[in-house]
């Protein structure tokens, strides 16, 4: 599975399914976590058809680590996306036999996704037509004398 890590914290911040948009943050990076830990294996990181990276030692990070601490993906394409496969092989080094391959489309956004829950609050000093007033969704009245 592929999921999407803070590498300022080295902590796991969502699962990355098949497409999904998520807000840019500089610290992100992903990692390929194994259905099974094995020590001789490997995993081949692409990026658009092309490779980004090999990891023969866990985590295994598209971006690399130090020490066991996921270091950041510097190569984030922002508001474009990118079909990014993770492909675990059995051998160090992306050799071997495939032994699993996962693959999301992923969009890192520079622009917040608008929320449809959000609360808004008007203050209106003088009169309201309110036969003139138009709503497009919900609204609620709270009237203060």
């Amino acid at each position: 599975m592929l999921k999407l890590y803070n590498s300022a914290t080295n902590q796991f911040v969502q699962d990355l399914t098949a497409n999904v948009t998520i807000l840019f943050d500089a610290n992100y990076t992903i990692v390929y976590q194994p259905n099974v830990a094995v020590a001789t294996h490997s995993v081949v990181f692409t990026v658009n058809g092309q490779v980004q990276q090999i990891e023969s030692i866990l985590p295994y990070s598209i971006s690399g680590d130090t020490n066991s601490m996921v270091n950041p993906w510097t190569k984030i394409l922002k508001n474009t996306p990118m079909y990014i496969t993770a492909t675990e092989y059995s051998g160090p080094q992306g050799t071997g036999s495939v032994v699993n391959s996962v693959t999301a489309n992923i969009t890192f956004s520079t622009i917040p996704a608008p929320n449809p829950h959000l609360d808004y609050q008007l203050q209106i000093t003088g009169s309201l037509n309110m036969s003139t007033l138009k709503i497009n969704g919900n609204i609620q009245f709270i009237f203060n004398e």
